[in-house]
């Protein structure tokens, strides 16, 4: 799906025409774009790529599932990718994860992405944000059958489409902001069998291209993690004010042991997040933001 993202999808496009995945279609839903990404889709003339206009929005939906909803509606294949209008996918990265699904046998998968043309403080600011959800999500969980974890991401998201189906397909999250991660919910309580992969260096986001806009972006999406809850997100925030952000400030402001015990608690939380991050492949190259990162997260709640 596609909202005003004229800047973005004609390469997201192309980088899809270049897969050595041989079955396929490329299925972009126009979901009441203003800019002139109509007139962006209309010059892409390949065979392959099929384009659907929505020009209102039905009762009880919101835009981007029922835009998901929508080109599910016309695709044809064993499997459906959804995939954001910045994501753009390397050469591999299809027929890497359809080969995976199959020889997993699975419904579901999703992979993490790696940030394109970003600037460091909002690409270590998003690491930081990512391995923080890790910590109480363990996506690497979700493969166990057993397991209340669940994942999907919204760069990329390859369900197996009977299952899909099964499961009551976007009509079941159409009025739910988080659909990607919605998705591996239902997909999972369905009886799904879905699997995370790293995806840095084959699912790269055209992303947000100043810190500001990140934290703007991020906005939306906090207080819907937070279950649209005051209490929860009061709570949360204190947490990270006494975890994260007093022990740094406690290094200038106490002294004696108090003042020792901060700063190896400051050091404990590098440590965990450099090694993190290094076994996540996650690019953290400057850790000065491990400073400046805790304290945008108070201002993104």
């Amino acid at each position: 799906p596609t909202l005003n993202k004229a800047e973005t999808i004609e390469k997201v496009i192309n980088s899809l025409l270049k897969t050595r995945y041989e079955n396929y279609e490329i299925i972009v839903v126009n979901d009441r774009s203003t800019d002139n990404t109509a007139s962006i889709l209309e010059s892409i003339d390949h065979p392959q790529v099929k384009s659907i206009k929505i020009a209102h929005l039905p009762k009880d939906w919101l835009g981007k599932s029922h835009a998901l909803y929508a080109g599910s509606k016309i695709a044809n294949g064993t499997y459906l990718l959804y995939i954001d209008d910045r994501s753009i996918l390397e050469e591999t990265t299809i027929s890497r994860a359809v080969e995976h699904m199959e020889e997993n046998h699975l419904d579901h998968l999703t992979t993490t992405f790696s940030l394109k043309d970003c600037p460091l403080s909002v690409k270590t600011c998003q690491s930081e944000i990512t391995l923080d959800s890790f910590k109480t999500s363990k996506p690497w969980e979700a493969r166990n059958g057993q397991s209340k974890s669940t994942v999907g991401c919204g760069p990329f998201n390859m369900v197996r489409t009977s299952k899909y189906k099964e499961v009551g397909e976007h009509k079941a999250i159409k009025m739910c902001i988080c659909d990607d991660s919605l998705l591996g919910l239902i997909m999972k309580w369905g009886g799904a069998k879905q699997d995370i992969l790293w995806g840095g260096g084959f699912v790269e986001v055209d992303w947000y291209k100043t810190l500001y806009g990140f934290v703007r972006g991020f906005e939306k999406h906090t207080f819907v993690t937070m279950m649209f809850s005051w209490t929860i997100t009061l709570v949360f925030t204190a947490m990270h004010l006494i975890f994260s952000v007093w022990p740094m400030l406690a290094i200038l402001m106490t002294d004696g042991t108090t003042q020792i015990l901060n700063i190896l608690i400051v050091i404990m939380r590098f440590a965990s997040y450099e090694y993190l991050a290094y076994v996540s492949d996650i690019d953290v190259k400057n850790p000065i933001y491990l400073v400046i990162s805790p304290f945008i997260d108070i201002w993104i709640l």
